[in-house]
């Protein structure tokens, strides 16, 4: 049954009661209905409407309403939700880097001292890196690595530089200073790639993104291109994961 303009009408207007508190933890009724412009008893109206459903609670000392734990619940719900669906809200994401380059596009996340391939697009060409979704490889080489490695906590980064000498500290904290990373040949000859950083509700990394390719025409005049397009991606993704752009 469709659904009349009045009722679609008082939908909107709830809802945009609701995004007033993405800006103010509390607000009085006089506040709202400033902040919608709606009239001082279609505010009281709606907000009522909300308080029955426990979307919005009210203090009764200061008479001022708060977000309810109903959007605590549906929030917790979404959360659960887009941690499952991970790998397809990036792989959208993914496809569209991809047709961009024409090169492989890689999702990856940490799994101990191993980098694990999750989700990957392949380029439409014969001379290409094959890596299987499963794939696990060493931390320590590679800018899948740098990413992880660049934001870990400083105690197991020393950890993992005694185990491996070869990770330059230096250069880790470059690559979270910039928010990507570049490797050459670093663990295989011939492969270039560039990872960002994907970050999730809390700001931590919980992935990293790649775009990687043989040297002999990844290395174009378009390098730069590649990785800020790369970045912006992961940004993409992350936002669409709920990041606010507030990092742990």
């Amino acid at each position: 049954m469709a659904v009349s303009k009045s009722k679609t009408r008082s939908i909107n207007r709830a809802l945009d009661i609701l995004e007033c508190f993405l800006e103010e933890e509390e607000l009085s009724l006089k506040e709202i209905s400033l902040k919608t412009n709606l009239s001082p008893s279609t505010a009281h109206r709606l907000v009522n409407s909300l308080m029955d459903k426990h979307y919005l609670e009210r203090d009764e000392s200061n008479k001022k309403f708060f977000l309810g734990p109903m959007i605590a619940r549906l929030g917790n719900i979404s959360l659960s939700s887009i941690e499952v669906n991970f790998k397809e809200i990036a792989k959208k994401y993914m496809e569209n880097l991809k047709e961009k380059f024409n090169e492989n596009v890689s999702l990856y996340v940490l799994d101990g001292e191993y980098k694990m391939c999750i989700e990957r697009i392949e380029a439409d060409r014969t001379l290409k890196q094959i890596i299987n979704v499963g794939d696990r490889l060493k931390i320590n080489r590679g800018s899948i690595g740098k990413i992880f490695l660049a934001n870990m906590n400083k105690k197991r980064l020393k950890e993992l530089k005694e185990k491996y000498p070869n990770i330059d500290l230096e250069e880790m904290k470059r690559v979270k200073e910039q928010g990507y990373s570049f490797s050459n040949g670093e663990r295989e000859e011939g492969l270039v790639g560039i990872a960002a950083p994907i970050y999730n509700l809390k700001g931590e990394v919980i992935a990293s993104l790649s775009l990687s390719g043989p040297s002999v025409r990844f290395l174009d005049d378009d390098l730069s291109k590649k990785i800020e397009e790369t970045k912006k991606t992961a940004m993409e993704i992350s936002i669409a994961l709920g990041y606010n752009g507030l990092k742990s």
